[in-house]
């Protein structure tokens, strides 16, 4: 009978520790699932603050290249323009060139003129005689005319 006690005891104990691993087993299931549960929020968690970057980051290319093509078109519109100014601007020097030859040839032609030889008298003693003088001798002339 002791020996049946005795059996019967291991056999407790081993029903009892077999009870205790199983209850450890599933207690480690229990906390490795609350990890895997914790692992998988942080990891969708993770995943919707990259798509969300993603987006922001799209967002910002996209206004990067809007602001890009106003910039080009900007650009050429001011090329075009200056273009266009410098294409009127030469014009308008060749204008000018040809005004200034123009002057050139009819101040050569009054100085080789024979009236512009014959004043020339004149014109040094204008100079001499101070301008106060000079309008009271024009004075003198007119009046006697």
């Amino acid at each position: 009978m002791a020996e049946s006690n005795n059996s019967h005891s291991q056999d407790a104990q081993h029903v009892s520790s077999g009870n205790i691993n199983a209850a450890d087993e599933l207690l480690r299931t229990l906390q490795t699932q609350q990890y895997v549960i914790e692992l998988q929020t942080a990891l969708e968690r993770e995943i919707g603050m990259r798509e969300s970057a993603q987006r922001a980051l799209q967002l910002k290319k996209q206004q990067w290249e809007e602001s890009l093509n106003d910039l080009r078109t900007h650009f050429e519109r001011s090329s075009a323009t200056q273009a266009n100014s410098l294409s009127l601007l030469r014009k308008r020097e060749r204008e000018l060139d040809q005004q200034l030859s123009a002057c050139n040839e009819q101040l050569a032609a009054v100085l080789c003129s024979t009236s512009w030889r014959l004043t020339a008298p004149l014109r040094v003693l204008a100079r001499i005689f101070p301008v106060g003088l000079r309008s009271k001798i024009g004075n003198i002339f007119r009046s006697h005319s």
